[in-house]
């Protein structure tokens, strides 16, 4: 129900080497910490049929190892296979981002204006198409890759993102304004109605209830 700002991730960039390659043979990485969540096995398909067509890339797919690697492997890299279910860019997309790295994962376009990363937004429909596209054309790679950098030195700088929070702590400026709750959401039968209603009732008297959630009533819900 309440509004809320957009927490940026932090990074110390001084962890990351940044390094545009330049290659013209591009090096794919795919680093998943839970494979079927990342959507692995739709990556290393269309991974395969690429290959098959007769593209030109290296394609590394490594997991359990320590970070220190994963910044190594990033470094040398042309392009990281990231998340195709959840939304992101999260903490591997920047880590990719800060080394020189072109990142493509899920991405919600409805993001707010502070949340605009340079990345390759992809679903399981335009995947293929779009990593063809990015493998194909080293001059794009390489717009995103400057992009990428720029992108998380002014918004993911962990000293920048400490002054951020600092400074939205008294701002009603904020990035959501959530209304699936008060406008949408329906009940199931395992729902405990009056329970829901308890914990709404909590914050009915805060300050920010009354600017930002109507009163009234829907399907047994009391707001």
């Amino acid at each position: 129900l309440r509004p809320y700002h957009h927490l940026q991730i932090p990074l110390d960039l001084t962890k990351y080497r940044y390094k545009n390659t330049g290659n013209d043979i591009p090096i794919i990485i795919h680093i998943p910490s839970a494979p079927l969540l990342k959507g692995s096995p739709v990556f290393e398909s269309i991974v395969k049929e690429l290959s098959e067509e007769g593209l030109q890339f290296h394609f590394k797919n490594v997991n359990n190892i320590p970070n220190s690697e994963v910044r190594k492997l990033l470094t040398e890299s042309d392009i990281l296979l990231d998340e195709l279910y959840m939304h992101g860019p999260g903490m591997l997309g920047m880590e990719a981002m800060a080394s020189g790295c072109c990142v493509m994962v899920k991405y919600l376009e409805t993001s707010p204006g502070c949340f605009k990363p340079p990345v390759v937004s992809i679903t399981s429909d335009n995947l293929k198409s779009k990593l063809r596209e990015l493998i194909q054309n080293k001059s794009l790679r390489e717009e995103l890759i400057k992009k990428g950098r720029s992108y998380v030195e002014k918004n993911n700088n962990a000293k920048n993102v400490c002054n951020l929070i600092l400074n939205s702590i008294n701002s009603f400026n904020f990035d959501y304004y959530p209304k699936y709750f008060r406008e949408k959401f329906e009940l199931e039968e395992h729902y405990d109605l009056l329970k829901i209603n308890e914990l709404t009732a909590v914050v009915k008297d805060c300050k920010w209830y009354s600017k930002y959630v109507s009163k009234g009533s829907r399907n047994g819900l009391v707001f």
